[in-house]
């Protein structure tokens, strides 16, 4: 294994928001993954069915079961949306599911979060997502062994990966 400080640094920006995450570490896979021998592909399958399926905490940019907090309104807006997006640009991302995100994200957009009963309405639409994407992995055996490759791959990449992202609290 290669040590984090062996590993070039990829040419992709640091984000200055941490909902970014997901877009950014498909981004940086592409990049270091092959220094590291890994399947970009399966990992970035992974990935992404682990983010829509168990990754509640951050689809919003809180826990599921917080109420709304009224100043942070915008803020898990954009935060649902862009994880969305995210899911849907992914070319890893099955036809099936990227067709359910899309329909959901139609419904999710127009709300408006600073209202308790869009950000409800929202935080239940995604929970159909999830829980659909959950059986659907149940289903398939592909999507099951691309998540638990990304977890059997873990102590390849995360060190290099967890070294990136803090690398944008050293900047600040």
């Amino acid at each position: 294994m290669l040590m984090p400080e062996a590993v070039i640094q990829p040419s992709i920006p640091v984000p200055d928001f941490d909902f970014a995450d997901g877009r950014t570490y498909s981004q940086w896979i592409r990049e270091v993954g092959p220094q590291l021998n890994l399947d970009v592909s399966k990992l970035c399958l992974g990935g992404v069915l682990s983010k829509i399926s168990g990754d509640d905490s951050n689809a919003f940019g809180h826990s599921l079961g917080s109420p709304l907090i009224p100043a942070l309104a915008d803020y898990c807006k954009k935060a649902i949306l862009e994880r969305m997006d995210w899911e849907i640009s992914m070319p890893e991302t099955p036809v099936e599911i990227k067709t359910r995100l899309e329909e959901e994200m139609k419904l999710i957009k127009p709300l408006d979060f600073n209202q308790e009963s869009n950000f409800q309405r929202a935080k239940e639409t995604w929970v159909v997502i999830r829980d659909w994407v959950r059986e659907q992995i149940k289903l398939r055996q592909d999507w099951q062994e691309a998540i638990d490759y990304r977890e059997k791959t873990n102590d390849t990449w995360a060190p290099h990966w967890n070294q990136f992202w803090n690398s944008k609290n050293s900047q600040s």
